[in-house]
């Protein structure tokens, strides 16, 4: 569990009728909650998982599309190489996109294979936490006087209509971000204080402001005696969490992973690497993509992979640091920190996220005396460039 309990209040999680809980899980960042979700099963007894708020974690400065895959590679081979995996690759060097690389599994080996990389995402909420960006933005750029009433507070933005809010990101003057500025500016926290106990799956009317499409809401709660401040906090004066809960049961996962192998599925691509957790192209970690991955593992007898010209592919989990063959067998390649008696590592509960250090060819992009593409400022040579 997270050591500050109070810290707790930040998320709410919005439950289907049916849902058994088994387990609540949490990940956190330099002592702060970054996800809270659930374990359980469905009314049909289907392993379920659901996400709540989830805040994504700066990983590092990408600037290329390249540098996040060079990223996952690397990471892939340290923990093959840390965990009783021996060198997945011998080789590595840049492909044509598609291929993302050409690698050579073996020492002996004459043929190159092309290897394509790819994230296990969730599309929702990669868009929800897009339009999280850019309300901080806005409101962040609103006169201080206009925020001082909701200072010290926590404000909830309730999405209530994804189909509405869940498109492309919010540009600068977009109505909808506009009338979410506004609602969440006049708030009143003597008047629009949400009642004590469970948090409701939709906020009513009464308890909760709403914009005028009635597309999302917004409600009012103080901070608990202890609250550790966000870096939004420190500037904006109060807390604002995005209340967005997504469902993934083993079948809906099952069903993603499958459209990710066809998808990258063609004539180049003999390898996939799927990097559960891994960074974004903002260089952004989201730690739900590696629950959702173990929900995937816990079924795997269930997936149904036939791809054609893809040889293997393999999913690896970034913090985990463990990596499952699920095509063409289904078998753990390399084993996690910690697992389970069935060999499968179960949700970890209140897992500081820690992040060794990940050496990036120099083969890949970048010369010794650049600066390095972690975007520390010191030269390649001093920080993450190194010859493998």
């Amino acid at each position: 569990m997270i050591g500050d309990i109070a810290n707790l209040h930040l998320s709410a999680i919005a439950l289907a009728e049916g849902v058994t809980v088994h387990q609540m899980l949490t990940f956190q960042y330099q002592g702060e909650p970054s996800l809270i979700g659930l374990r359980g099963t469905n009314s049909e007894g289907e392993g379920i998982l659901v996400i709540g708020s989830e805040q994504p974690i700066p990983f590092t400065t990408i600037r290329h599309k390249a540098e996040v895959e060079a990223l996952h590679v690397e990471r892939f081979r340290v923990d093959c190489r840390a965990r009783g995996g021996g060198e997945p690759f011998t080789s590595v060097r840049p492909g044509l996109d598609p291929p993302d690389f050409f690698v050579r599994a073996q020492e002996s080996s004459e043929k190159e294979m092309g290897l394509e990389c790819t994230r296990l995402a969730n599309g929702e909420r990669l868009s929800a936490q897009a339009q999280m960006d850019r309300l901080e933005r806005e409101l962040l750029a609103a006169p201080r006087e206009s925020r001082s009433r909701i200072a010290g507070c926590v404000v909830r933005v309730r999405i209530f209509d994804p189909a509405t809010l869940m498109g492309p990101p919010f540009k600068s003057g977009d109505p909808r971000l506009n009338e979410i500025v506004e609602l969440v500016l006049s708030l009143d926290p003597e008047t629009s204080q949400l009642p004590d106990g469970p948090f409701p799956p939709q906020l009513p009317p009464e308890a909760a402001a709403q914009t005028p499409t009635g597309a999302a809401g917004a409600s009012i709660t103080s901070l608990t005696p202890g609250h550790r401040p966000s870096p939004f906090m420190r500037r904006s004066g109060f807390e604002l969490v995005l209340d967005f809960t997504t469902t993934h049961t083993t079948t809906s996962v099952a069903q993603t992973v499958a459209e990710v192998v066809e998808k990258k599925d063609i004539e180049v691509n003999e390898i996939l690497l799927i990097t559960a957790g891994g960074p974004d192209r903002l260089g952004l970690i989201h730690p739900g993509e590696e629950l959702v991955a173990g929900l995937l593992l816990d079924g795997i007898a269930d997936l149904d992979l036939r791809p054609s010209p893809l040889r293997r592919v393999v999913l690896h989990r970034w913090a985990a640091g463990d990596a499952w063959e699920i095509h063409p067998t289904r078998r753990r390649v390399v084993a996690p920190q910690a697992h389970g008696a069935a060999g499968v590592e179960p949700p970890r509960q209140g897992v500081e996220l820690a992040y060794p250090r990940v050496v990036i060819p120099s083969s890949v992009f970048g010369g010794r005396n650049d600066p390095c593409a972690c975007g520390s400022g010191r030269k390649a040579k001093h920080c993450h460039l190194a010859d493998l």
